[in-house]
This record gives structure tokens, sequence and C-alpha cells, in this order.
């Protein structure tokens, strides 16, 4: 009676082609529950202001996050040497090219990533946008970040708040109240 031998090789590389082609079938139908349940072509195009650390975490939260109808298609930063290269696949552009951009392209998002913009520029990128009836999205600081990690649902509007530069003056509405009751009161610059 001859026994048949199987070189151990052979169990070996038959155990990690079963693994790969297991792994390789899930990621399969995961890719095609997520192509079936939110199509490309549906995705609203967004643009993200900031391409650097925070902007590239940004893009990676939109395409890891299934439930999202956001495509990224630019970059805009400030910085000119940025200008023209590719970042996870997407172009950069200057700022100056965002009203061009919008124009183009049918943008209904722009997200604000930059931790600490210049203000000057955070204003211009966020008028350029509400003029080309954008919605306008900001990034919360890094430490508001749940366990360090950015979550869709943490980007939020902008408020017309964080175009002041400085904190909101509260009034008290007892004293204005009572100076101002019964008087005419002309607001100019408004």
């Amino acid at each position: 009676d001859a026994a048949y031998f199987l070189p151990f090789s052979i169990i070996i590389i038959d155990a990690i082609l079963a693994a790969i082609l297991m792994i390789a079938f899930r990621l399969g139908v995961k890719l095609a529950y997520v192509e079936i349940k939110n199509p490309r072509s549906e995705r609203k195009q967004v643009v993200i202001y900031g391409a650097g650390e925070s902007g590239i975490i940004t893009k990676r939260t939109i395409d890891r996050d299934g439930e999202t109808r956001y495509r990224v298609i630019a970059f805009v930063d400030d910085d000119p040497s940025k200008q023209g290269k590719r970042m996870d696949g997407v172009t950069i552009y200057h700022t100056d090219k965002l009203n061009e951009l919008l124009l183009r392209n049918s943008v209904t998002s722009l997200i604000i990533s930059i931790q600490n913009p210049k203000l000057r520029n955070r204003r211009r990128v966020i008028e350029a946008s509400i003029a080309r009836d954008v919605q306008v999205l900001n990034v919360p600081p890094v430490n508001s970040w749940i366990n360090g990690e950015l979550s869709f649902n943490q980007i939020k509007d902008v408020k017309i708040d964080d175009l002041l530069g400085r904190g909101v003056i509260k009034l008290k509405d007892g004293k204005v109240e009572a100076t101002l009751t019964g008087k005419t009161v002309l607001v100019t610059g408004a």
C-alpha cells in the first residue's frame, strides 16, 4: 500500500491563495455595494480649500465614508508652489483660480480644511463661494476630532461668526432695550 505524499509548500501556497481570494472577493462585494448604493454619477462635486495635511485627511475621510454623496474634484491653496501639482489624484489650483473653477464645474460645496487660514484669504474664498451659490463647510479644529480622527459628520456649515476674526460681542439686552425704548434709531452701514 503506497502512501501519497503532499509537500508542505503546496499546503502553504494553497492557504495563502485562499486567503488572498477571500479578501479580494470581500473587497469586490463591498466596492460593488458602495457603487450601487451611491453611484459616482450622482455624487456632488466638492472643492477643498487647503492642500496640506488637513486637506488630504479631509479628502480621505470623504472617500472612506461610503454614505457621503461627495466627490472631491480639486484642491485650492494660497501657496503658489503647490499650484498644478496633484495630491491623492486630485489637482491643486491657486486660490485665484477658485472663481474659474466654480464657474467651469458644477461644484455644490467648498470645504475649508485649513486650520488657521489668514482671515483675508478665508473671507475671499467664502465670498467667492457664496456668490456662486456654493455651500461652504468647515473642518473643525484637530483637538475636537473624535479619537484623533476626522469623521464626515463633524464637517459643518460655516457660521457668519467665523468671518468676524474676533469673538462675538454679547449685548446686555435689558440695557439696550431700556436705552432705545420710545426712540427712533437710524442704522447705517448694515
